[in-house]
């Protein structure tokens, strides 16, 4: 099973992006600064982490969590 790791999913491109490979049957795990549920289907293939990525400290957190 193919997963991708994709940032900025709370809008836009991120967004878009993940909805695209949900839709393909790939485990999505969905970064956004403020986490929401409500965004993306829910699917057992989909994971939604916290990630601010301009601090070292919260991409390590996000990474381990992922």
């Amino acid at each position: 099973m193919n997963t991708i790791l994709i940032t900025g999913c709370s809008s836009g491109f991120g967004l878009e992006t993940a909805r695209y490979f949900l839709d393909r049957d790939w485990t999505v795990i969905a970064t956004m600064r403020m986490p929401r549920g409500d965004l993306l289907p829910v699917s057992d293939r989909l994971r939604v982490v916290a990630l601010g990525v301009t601090d070292a400290a919260n991409i390590a957190r996000a990474l381990e969590e992922a």
